[in-house]
């Protein structure tokens, strides 16, 4: 018996190998197919890159980790995107295609640790999610809009976010106690934000007036402070939980300095959304009775921050009093200008969503507005509403199914909070419900994209990222939690 199975686990692995070499020949002749000046280079790539990968598929996935936390960072060298024909190329899609690799040479070549599961419910509706945005690229064709940002926007923000998930998903099938590591990884994102803020910050300076102005330009890994505000919004609840969680004890002080960082960046974004919804998520917080200390000491630390930089509080009060340029809408004595906009944009994007039900395209908002909206001659660029975007851009059914995502993922942490596992504490999944409460809120009164372009060709997505990260964590909590029932019976 012990014969038959180490024959069939040999047979398994010849398989594989099989498949990845044929799969590597076939890239390889692609690549010479579609790019023969670059025949050379992709030749020297292509024998190197296979021991890499698989000495890196071998130790644990510490690449995946490494992505994760590195985040911000590799999200502002996207400046460096380079442009091939109508699509553009970001260090991110490079640093994403490797780790793909990575798990492909796994998965091939692997014989262990790895349950080869059915789909779970989250995989399934993220799958149909992407499938069923697709004929939004095709009506697209049929309208006068950038078609390369139109592709460049679904490949980042739809491809992009499936492929992580799936990732991520993988490397906790592996083993289910790598949740703490993708934790620490996602607290390793402050410090990632903190490398590039001292970069953008190194002709600024901290100055508060000169980061007020500079915060459409500036956004310490997204090129703008708005797309940096969801990604706090998400990790804040999650930075609360590794204070207060004894898994985590060892990793406490580092925990502190992480949150430390995310404050005052977060602070510096001088963006009301970020405030409203991250306000939201420390009332909640107060609900939990082990992070209700931590909440205490963070709303002490922020009055003693608001009593020394009183200049800030003053940032605050024109932004949320006095909109971009300190004056009021004509529209009405309450809205400032900025709010005003906001309000026709969102009233444009419901008319959109009946004129093109199946979706407009990524990015084509513009010509919506420009067609129906209150001023043409102003750029809007999206409706500045998470739910609107996903519809205008992608289709009311994928925008559907992306509610109906939510509310599964806040259902499931539900279901998980009350199981005991021994992988990590229940409480983590109070605390991502409490991420997905305040991504929502910040989509719904500020902004939200699955992804968005800065400057044309500039992709930022990482806060998507962020979002589908937590997602395999509760698939992966899911399965975990199927594995335990199984047991029992």
């Amino acid at each position: 018996m012990e014969l038959t199975s180490e024959l069939f686990l040999k047979r398994t692995s010849i398989t594989r190998l099989f498949i990845f070499l044929s799969m590597y020949v076939l890239c390889f002749l692609l690549s010479i197919k579609l790019a023969p000046d670059f025949a050379v280079p992709i030749l020297l790539l292509i024998t190197i890159s296979p021991p890499i990968i698989i000495y890196v598929a071998r130790n644990n996935f510490n690449l995946v980790l490494l992505y994760i936390a590195l985040l911000p960072l590799v999200q502002h060298l996207n400046i460096y995107s380079i442009k091939v024909s109508d699509f553009v190329i970001s260090p991110h899609m490079i640093f994403q295609g490797v780790i793909m690799f990575v798990v492909a040479a796994d998965y091939f070549i692997s014989t262990d640790g790895y349950d080869n599961n059915s789909l779970q419910k989250l995989d399934k509706l993220l799958l149909l999610f992407v499938f069923l945005s697709i004929p939004s690229l095709i009506f697209g064709y049929s309208l006068p809009v950038n078609h390369e940002k139109r592709w460049l926007l679904f490949y980042t923000g739809m491809f992009e976010p499936l492929i992580l998930y799936f990732i991520v998903f993988y490397y906790l099938s592996k083993d289910s106690t790598n949740i703490k590591k993708i934790v620490i990884a996602l607290l390793f994102t402050s410090l990632s934000s903190l490398i590039v803020a001292s970069i953008e910050l190194r002709s600024i300076g901290l100055d508060a007036v000169k980061i007020y102005l500079s915060r459409m330009r500036i956004g310490f890994g997204y090129h703008n402070t708005n797309l940096y505000g969801i990604h706090s919004t998400l990790l804040v609840p999650i930075v609360v939980y590794a204070l207060q969680s004894k898994e985590f004890k060892e990793t406490r002080l580092f925990a502190l300095v992480s949150l430390l960082i995310l404050s005052i960046l977060t602070i510096l974004c001088f963006n009301r959304g970020t405030i409203i919804s991250i306000g939201m998520e420390l009332l909640l917080l107060l609900f939990l009775k082990n992070s209700r200390r931590i909440v205490y000491w963070i709303l002490l630390g922020l009055l003693v921050f608001c009593i020394i930089f009183n200049k800030v509080i003053l940032f605050y009060a024109l932004r949320f009093f006095g909109g971009e340029t300190g004056t009021y809408s004509n529209v009405s004595p309450l809205l400032d200008s900025s709010a005003s906009y906001r309000l026709d944009a969102w009233k444009t994007g419901l008319k959109l969503l009946f004129y093109f039900p199946w979706g407009m395209g990524a990015g084509s908002f513009q010509y919506g507005w420009m067609m129906y909206g209150t001023d043409p001659s102003i750029y809007l660029g999206t409706p500045h509403e998470l739910f609107l975007s996903i519809g205008v851009d992608y289709g009311v059914i994928p925008l559907i199914l992306f509610i109906g995502i939510l509310f599964i993922a806040v259902n499931q942490c539900w279901e998980l909070s009350k199981i005991k596992l021994g992988n990590v504490e229940n409480s983590l999944y109070q605390h991502i419900i409490i991420s997905i409460i305040g991504f929502v809120l910040y989509g719904l009164v500020t902004d939200g994209e699955l992804s968005h372009l800065t400057g044309f060709r500039i992709p930022n997505n990482g806060y998507t990222l962020v979002l589908v990260t937590l997602f395999a964590i509760v698939s992966s909590g899911m399965v975990e939690s199927s594995r335990k029932r199984v047991s029992l019976v």
